[in-house]
């Protein structure tokens, strides 16, 4: 019986197989996700988690990684950042909740 190498070798060569476009372009956009987009991911999975010091601690990352941006380019859009009110007001529900919970 042959092997698989010998068969596939034998009808293509693997160094002239394609990619199709569109897993490229997939792959494509799976490498290029913004930073933030990450550190957001990781805060709903701490807070999902309960340890909500780690999930203070990405907010504090995404307040660093903005005021550097704003340093670097200026005051504009990126100074009121949506996603971090949001991450701040659901730190502070669960912190409450967690407040409220104990005895």
């Amino acid at each position: 019986m042959r092997s698989i190498s010998a068969f596939l070798s034998s009808r293509i060569s693997m160094a002239d197989t394609a990619v199709p476009q569109n897993r490229l372009d997939r792959v494509g956009q799976a490498a290029h996700r913004r930073l933030a987009d990450s550190i957001e991911e990781a805060f709903q999975h701490a807070c999902l988690l309960g340890d909500l010091d780690t999930a203070a601690d990405l907010v504090g990352v995404l307040e660093e990684q903005r005021d550097r941006w704003i340093a670097a380019h200026g005051k504009e859009r990126r100074s009121d950042h949506p996603h971090l009110t949001r991450m701040k007001e659901e730190l502070l529900r669960r912190r409450r909740a967690r407040l409220a919970d104990q005895p």
